[in-house]
């Protein structure tokens, strides 16, 4: 945790007065109040089933070389605590999350589910608990605007998952509650906590307890914490382990299923739920004004959308009662100029910028609210028309939108009405993919081609983890159907999210052959080079499915430092990275087509003028962009030779 920013006020000798009278009805309720409790959890632990927490913060230090950060030393105290409890259950690990230079509760109602065009993906998915622990940087947020970001993220997530609101202590918070006083943002969060009966744990109450009782002084709990017995570390630490033996104390056993929360009527009209960080790309610009798909010159965005014309103007339509945007802050930043519908335009400068040695990100959240969330709303931003003197261009580097309700994907109706036209109202935006495949690329799947030339049904199978669920989300197959006048291609999808053969070969009947695909189509970036595994499956496949036949693909896209993209080459290189090498011998040894998407499809990236974070939805994964750059190369390799 970065404790400089908790700086301790001028005159700590206040943290040590006692307490007026009113004192004792600030800090008489216990700082942890369970309420309904953490059932979802205790309910899948004591089931024996995988229940993972989310610790979404701000302050929190990054894990090098990794998209996620580095829990606070009580986090992790709190979760070996918990080993101890359940000592043969696998908990995961708690993920923890920043909020990026733009902290509290309205970004962090932004940041936790939606769309997010930034390197740091923060879906709630997979996670069974989220603890927040955002109002420690809420002092400044109104008290409206503040109840609808709170009321927002508390009902976002889905009813099975249990919520947490975390209070972590800081020196203002303590200061009121040793003058008597309830500190106003935690009595805002708190009035959330009790309409929605969830728990909530005050760790700025249990300091100011400690304080009182002479057991601690602030310049000890606000010390840099060191290590683990570190004043700030064993207090914070022994309140969540409290927190989880009383919910333990509390959970039914037994309970078949986890129990789901209710959602009681919202406080707010203009709750904060769904709200989403929105790519740039649904908005509305003119390309020979503004260069899109530029690589970032901070990490956290994958890519931005760049002007230096004066009056250049970006648009986006949405519904909700809020709109904010993301840019990046540089020295070389333009001001730009804000208006939603017909209100005047509103000049934000960038002066922030100046002198800036390294650019920053900048979170402007909430430019215009209150607005009737029932009709859409335009937002618009222009590059302004007198820039502060300087010697280089002026630039835009919008990022993203901040919407507290719904924004408008451009292809959303386009996919409503008709995925193919969506699937290449898609690739309509991209460059051409130029590909030749070789030329005896159908020598091994003969009956494939001969359904598709003679107008049949074929049946497709994409076996493997997410990627190749991008892959097939790409809808290669009704654009390859298009082709062939007269066939069916029925697109079939196994597997699981990080896996591969090697977590299939012991139950092929369920991943493949109650499937009765004609063809197996089997790749990912998760078989592990587990050459054995993708042998069994494809035997097993074979010999329970007369007639099958099987492509094998190589890994594309994933992680900037995975090998194959490190080390990337056009032409397959076993040195540089052995398992396209191994996984072609492979194909040829089971008599099985091979496609090296590796090379082709990164090239293609490389060559479209766009930087690679443009086709992908996180650090991993493609979005529709990339899913249309792997499924053309599919395209290409099933269109009918000349």
């Amino acid at each position: 945790m970065n404790i400089s920013r908790y700086a301790l006020p001028a005159a700590p000798a206040l943290f040590l007065t006692l307490a007026s009278p009113c004192l004792a009805a600030a800090l008489e309720d216990d700082p942890i109040q369970m309420r309904r409790g953490i059932p979802n959890m205790f309910s899948l632990w004591d089931a024996k089933k995988p229940a993972t927490f989310k610790f979404f913060t701000d302050a929190e230090t990054p894990i090098e070389g990794s998209r996620h950060f580095d829990p606070p030393e009580y986090m992790k105290m709190f979760h070996e605590r918990i080993r101890q409890m359940y000592p043969d259950q696998d908990l995961g690990g708690i993920m923890a999350y920043i909020g990026n230079g733009a902290p509290g509760s309205v970004y962090g109602a932004h940041r936790i589910i939606g769309t997010h065009p930034t390197e740091i993906y923060v879906p709630l998915s997979g996670g069974r608990c989220a603890i927040y622990d955002f109002a420690k940087s809420d002092g400044k947020e109104p008290e409206q605007r503040l109840l609808n970001a709170v009321e927002g993220y508390v009902r976002q997530p889905w009813a099975e998952v249990d919520v947490v609101l975390l209070y972590s202590a800081t020196p203002e918070f303590v200061k009121d509650y040793l003058d008597g006083k309830v500190p106003r943002v935690i009595a805002l969060h708190e009035k959330v906590a009790i309409h929605y009966d969830i728990p909530s744990i005050d760790l700025a109450k249990a300091v100011a307890r400690k304080i009182k009782a002479g057991e601690l002084t602030a310049e000890a709990y606000f010390a840099k914490r060191e290590n683990r017995e570190s004043a700030g570390n064993r207090i914070d630490s022994a309140e969540m382990i409290r927190f989880i033996e009383m919910g333990f104390a509390k959970r039914t056993v037994g309970e078949q299923a986890p129990p789901r929360r209710n959602y009681p009527p919202v406080l707010s009209k203009d709750i904060m739920d769904p709200a989403g960080i929105y790519p740039y790309e649904w908005g509305k610009y003119d390309r020979a004004e503004w260069q899109e798909g530029v690589e970032s010159v901070i990490p956290l965005f994958r890519h931005t959308l760049v002007g230096t014309k004066p009056g250049a103007v970006f648009s986006y339509t949405f519904k909700g009662s809020a709109v904010g945007l993301m840019d990046v802050l540089a020295a070389d930043s333009a001001d730009i100029e804000v208006a939603v519908d017909d209100l005047p335009w509103k000049r934000i400068p960038a002066a922030d910028g100046a002198g800036l040695e390294t650019p920053r990100q900048r979170v402007l959240t909430c430019l215009f609210e209150n607005l009737d969330r029932t009709v859409e709303h335009v937002l618009k931003v222009r590059v302004a028309q007198n820039q502060p003197p300087s010697a280089t261009p002026r630039t835009v580097r919008l990022c993203a939108i901040l919407n507290d309700w719904h924004v408008f994907s451009p292809f959303e109706e386009i996919r409503k009405a008709d995925t193919l036209t969506w699937a290449n109202a898609i690739y309509a935006t991209m460059k051409p993919i130029e590909y030749t495949p070789p030329a005896d690329r159908w020598k091994l799947i003969p009956k494939t081609m001969e359904h598709l030339q003679k107008g049949e049904t074929l049946r497709m199978l994409m076996l493997g983890d997410s990627i190749m669920d991008d892959s097939a989300q790409s809808r290669f197959d009704l654009v390859v159907q298009a082709m062939y006048p007269g066939s069916t291609v029925i697109k079939l999808q196994d597997g699981f999210g990080g896996g591969g053969c090697w977590g299939m070969k012991d139950n092929v009947d369920h991943f493949v052959v109650q499937h009765q695909p004609h063809l197996l189509i089997i790749g990912g970036i998760s078989q592990r080079e587990d050459y054995d595994a993708i042998r069994s499956v494809i035997r097993q496949s074979k010999a329970k499915i007369p007639g099958l036949e099987v492509l094998l693909s190589t890994p594309v896209m994933g992680h900037v430092n995975d090998p194959y993209n490190k080390n990337w080459t056009l032409e397959i290189d076993a040195e540089k990275y052995a398992y396209r090498a191994n996984l072609k011998k492979l194909a040829e040894e089971e008599g099985c087509e091979f496609l090296d998407l590796t090379g082709v499809v990164r090239k293609y990236m490389l060559e479209s003028g766009k930087c690679i974070g443009w086709f992908m939805r996180d650090g991993v994964h493609a979005n529709e962009r990339g899913s249309q750059a792997i499924g053309r190369h599919y395209v290409e390799f099933f269109r009918q030779k000349k």
